[in-house]
């Protein structure tokens, strides 16, 4: 048998190689014909809601069964989380279920089986304090685990939890000026309604660093004393951005008002033991103003404490004052333009107190208050 020439070898090859060239290439696309197959068998069997997702999908890691949220919790994540929203709000009474709305929002964006999945999403999380930050980071880490949700947590800071796909949910502590510079798609905000003022320049770092793909900014808290928290507000009531506001809030202390602030009633909130704990506040009245804010989700700060206490200042309010008599004590504070004169006249024999003080017509009282940071509207 002849040699084969090195043209005859060199074309034989060239034939073989080109053989297993289209050979690979049928068998690529018979693979990539049974995958799409696949992801249409698999899309149309996806949940198409955010609570048939939430319920079908996510596992409530303290009871071990699937997680049912509440049709007002279901219904502020759907519209949070639509396409044209920029900014949303949720202002709730404690211990109606904020905590599992904010961990299943951010469930949703990272699960593939979520309508509102964003494969690649960076999600950012600030909480009040690093404990809050890790408490949370613990509770969503629960959820994914139990739920069967891809995914690698990291305890380096305040922590933050890896997803398939180059998608990350990073946690913030509201107390540190951190968050410069993150590149985010999604920020949420827990309990923005008791940031101290300090923490303006996180949350606005992190509205800034959004990246504009799906971008939006979603808080969640009781109404507090935070001007931050009330100006999303104001933002909506103005119509300025596409915006979603859902606000569960009450005042008065009877049994209709208190379903008012709290829609988890008869679920998360214990009605036993609810109104007896309105009741024990409003006979309490250095109680009332925690409990208004918390579970009437009222607007004030827990923290605050005033300079003359009720029980103090109703045992000054008498029928008929004393006399003026013997030496008087004067004291007077004198103001600037534009700000408060006060005088104060008190007399050691009798007890006999009075006060007055006097304001510059300009500015108004309500700018007044909004600038001192008293003001409740």
């Amino acid at each position: 048998m002849a040699a084969l020439t090195n043209a005859e070898r060199q074309a034989r090859y060239r034939a073989k190689n080109r053989s297993e060239i289209n050979a690979a290439r049928r068998e690529a696309y018979a693979r990539r014909k049974r995958e799409a197959a696949a992801e249409a068998k698999r899309v149309r069997h996806l949940p198409t809601d955010f609570q048939h997702w939430a319920r079908t999908c996510l596992v409530n890691p303290e009871t071990g069964k699937p997680l049912e949220l509440m049709d007002w919790q279901a219904q502020f994540a759907t519209e949070a989380l639509a396409a044209e929203i920029d900014e949303a709000g949720l202002t709730v009474a404690r211990r109606n279920g904020k905590t599992w709305t904010q961990a299943a929002i951010a469930a949703a964006l990272h699960d593939p089986r979520s309508p509102h999945y964003h494969e690649g999403c960076k999600t950012g999380y600030v909480l009040l304090t690093r404990a809050h930050a890790r408490e949370a980071l613990d509770h969503l880490d629960a959820i994914l685990t139990d739920s069967d949700i891809e995914h690698t947590t990291r305890l380096t800071g305040a922590g933050w939890i890896d997803f398939p796909g180059k998608g990350k949910c990073k946690f913030f502590n509201a107390s540190r000026r951190s968050g410069h510079g993150t590149g985010l798609d999604v920020a949420i905000c827990d309990e923005l309604g008791l940031y101290e003022v300090q923490a303006r320049a996180l949350v606005g770092a992190m509205c800034t660093s959004l990246t504009g793909r799906g971008d939006r900014f979603i808080a969640n808290s009781v109404m507090g004393h935070s001007e931050m928290f009330r100006e999303q507000k104001r933002r909506h009531v103005a119509g300025i951005g596409n915006t979603v506001w859902h606000e569960y809030a009450a005042d008065p202390m009877d049994e209709v008002e208190l379903r008012k602030a709290n829609p988890g009633w008869g679920v998360t909130i214990n009605v036993r033991t609810i109104p007896a704990q309105a009741r024990a506040a409003a006979a309490t009245p250095a109680d009332l103003p925690t409990f208004r804010l918390l579970t009437m989700n009222a607007p004030g700060a827990t923290e605050a404490e005033a300079l003359v206490p009720l029980n103090v200042y109703r045992r000054a309010c008498v029928e008929e004052l004393p006399p003026r008599r013997g030496v008087c004590c004067l004291g007077i504070d004198f103001g600037s333009v534009g700000s408060l004169t006060a005088a104060a006249a008190f007399w050691p024999m009798t007890g006999r107190f009075e006060a007055r003080a006097a304001v510059p017509m300009q500015p108004s009282l309500a700018e007044r208050g909004r600038v001192d940071g008293v003001a409740t509207a």
